[in-house]
């Protein structure tokens, strides 16, 4: 085992708990001892989203997977570099976590030889062990030279350096322009174009050069590509600070699209959102005395069909003050941007997930990793947090719960079966359903989708909960 293994293994642990509040992912059975609901679920996951039935769910994230600098006194400083696998792994995570349809990703590495890049690595972090966890994804790439002329990843990193498109859907074009060509002091740029069975929007990543005062050229040069486009979205590392949609290199894309950040979606949420915090350390020896961070608008998402929320996901980005540690507070200086589409109004994705009453011993959900608890009761409620994109419209939960212990034991609630669906909130609220009488002593597995009668949102990722022996 290389001896970096158990150091990759605590960062990971570390990093997602302090930004997840997760430990990993559930794999208590294997594939073939998937839960009854398993053909049902795989078969919703995996339909093919439309703009009539499902509107995208869209994430931009400059990973800094490549970039120089060992401590955070060097120039391009990135933190986590040498860790392709914990990159993989968070970036997969937070996918998941947000229900994403499209992944446009900047400075990752794919198509090593070892299987070991980044992208070999997501691949196979979306996929997962315990089926059905995620639908069928499928990937475009395209290379982008440094100014030295050079694709390789180096170091530790294996493969070819550039940009990435991943999509939950099977793609039938790609599209690669360059925006600008390499030079001296900055990386060559380009767009990535494609297009998708049964999706109505084209999907657009990009990596514009940094450094440059005038980007004028590039975005004429993205118009130009989309000019035919009438539902399209765009998004990634344009380099171009935010100075309003009234002016700046990105008033041509304001003009024509709406901007995911533009406007506040939701209560208690900011618009216009630092998505990039640009360090300034002072030490010697390796040695940070002071670290200090500028955050800024870098990341956007442009949308021909406008969009029904965003955010950017800062705790994602670090801020670590180097002064006092070593371990960075995020997995690059980047944050993912995130957003879903307007369209058709649908289910949303569950939250708030527990069991009434709650775990103990520890207490906790045993949702997304977290450690499974003991109920003291065999007739717990499943509940969660369920939501429609139209306030107006009645929305539901549907539940599923099986032993995990021993999968052979009758399941107590089957997805889309009698007993499986709460009663119906308007909008949004908390629904929950009553557990037919369990087994003592074997642990349970439960998850959750949203539906309004005629459509059904993705299913959660799996929680978990023992019932005690000596339950009641």
């Amino acid at each position: 085992m290389s001896r970096t293994a158990p150091l990759l293994r605590t960062l990971t642990v570390l990093l997602l708990i302090a930004v997840f509040g997760v430990t990993g992912g559930q794999h208590d059975a294997p594939a073939s001892a998937a839960p009854r609901t398993a053909t049902a679920a795989a078969t919703a996951v995996t339909s093919t989203p439309t703009a009539t039935t499902q509107p995208l769910r869209v994430m931009t994230w400059n990973i800094c997977g490549e970039a120089g600098g060992a401590t955070p006194l060097d120039a391009g400083y990135c933190p986590f570099r040498p860790y392709a696998a914990l990159k993989a792994d968070t970036i997969a995570k937070a996918a998941q976590r947000r229900d994403i349809d499209a992944l446009l990703l900047q400075e990752i590495c794919f198509d090593s030889p070892q299987g070991d890049s980044h992208l070999d690595l997501l691949k196979k972090a979306l996929v997962g062990n315990e089926a059905p966890k995620s639908p069928l994804w499928e990937f475009a790439v395209a290379p982008m030279e440094r100014p030295d002329g050079r694709t390789d990843c180096r170091g530790d990193l294996h493969g070819t350096l550039g940009i990435a498109v991943a999509v939950k859907g099977h793609i039938t074009g790609t599209t690669i322009t360059e925006l600008a060509p390499r030079s001296s002091a900055s990386s060559q740029s380009k767009m990535l174009c494609v297009r998708v069975d049964g999706w109505k929007s084209r999907v657009c990543g990009l990596h514009m050069p940094a450094g440059k005062a005038d980007l004028s050229a590039e975005v004429s040069t993205v118009l130009g590509v989309v000019a035919g486009d009438t539902d399209l979205v765009v998004g990634g590392d344009f380099n171009s600070a935010y100075r309003g949609p009234a002016t700046g290199d990105l008033k041509p894309l304001y003009d024509r699209f709406a901007e995911c950040d533009a406007e506040v979606h939701t209560a208690g949420e900011a618009a216009n959102e630092p998505t990039f915090y640009s360090s300034s350390a002072t030490g010697s020896d390796g040695k940070v005395d002071t670290v200090t961070y500028t955050p800024i608008k870098l990341d956007y998402i442009f949308s021909t069909a406008g969009f029904a929320n965003c955010d950017s996901w800062t705790q994602l980005a670090d801020r670590a003050d180097y002064a006092t540690t070593l371990m960075p507070s995020g997995l690059s200086d980047h944050a993912p941007l995130y957003g879903g589409l307007a369209g058709a109004d649908v289910p949303m994705l569950p939250g708030a997930m527990t069991t009434v009453p709650s775990a103990d011993v520890p207490a906790s959900t045993g949702c997304y990793g977290a450690p499974v608890g003991t109920l003291s009761t065999r007739t717990p409620k499943l509940q969660a947090y369920v939501g429609h994109t139209d306030p107006g419209t009645p929305v539901h939960g549907e539940f599923s719960i099986w032993n995990s212990s021993d999968q052979t034991r009758p399941q107590p609630i089957v997805m889309g079966e009698a007993g499986s669906a709460s009663a119906s909130v308007t909008g949004s609220g908390t629904v929950s359903v009553q557990v037919p009488t369990l087994e003592p002593g074997y642990r349970y597995g439960w998850r959750v989708r949203s539906s309004d009668a005629t459509q059904n949102s993705a299913i959660t990722s799996n929680c978990y909960f023992w019932v005690a022996a000596d339950a009641n």
